[in-house]
């Protein structure tokens, strides 16, 4: 029990420390230029097209939210890389006087309604359910819904402050 304890301890640190972390490519060309640059390098490399779409301003965030947001496109992209068997996926990044929205949407075979419940709620090391965690520290909001096309969209919202 002591080392399950000691274990537990040290996963938090862990997860405390890497959301912290702010990528050099983030701090030097913002939220927008870094997300372009991450889906590039995906799309050289796999046989899914993806493709960035930004609207409203491209003024820089929170420091916070940038990485938060960074972090959170990087996770949603490798699941639906790794799960979802997707042809297509776009990713919009919204900015405007109210809020910051981060919507990742796929064309894969997405996820029941259990499923998206399922893994919303349990801790157990999977990553939507970290995403989650991350939106939850900028005061954001995440929803997950499945496409008409039987795809999965990630949406966080994050009010201006």
């Amino acid at each position: 029990n002591y080392t399950k304890e000691l274990l537990d301890l040290n996963m938090q640190e862990v997860r405390r420390i890497s959301h912290a972390l702010m990528p050099v490519m983030l701090s030097d060309l913002g939220l927008v230029k870094s997300l372009d640059k991450m889906i590039g390098q995906l799309s050289a490399s796999k046989s899914v097209s993806i493709e960035l779409f930004h609207k409203g301003s491209s003024g820089r965030l929170v420091k916070d939210i940038e990485i938060a947001l960074y972090r959170i496109c990087q996770e949603a992209l490798n699941n639906a890389l790794k799960y979802a068997n997707a042809s297509q996926i776009n990713v919009c990044l919204e900015q405007n006087s109210t809020a910051t929205v981060l919507s990742i949407e796929d064309n894969g075979v997405g996820m029941s309604k259990q499923a998206i419940s399922t893994v919303l709620t349990t801790p157990s090391g999977n990553g939507i359910y970290n995403m989650k965690e991350r939106t939850d520290l900028i005061n954001g909001s995440m929803k997950l819904k499945q496409n008409t096309n039987g795809g999965l969209s990630v949406i966080i919202k994050v009010p201006k402050k």
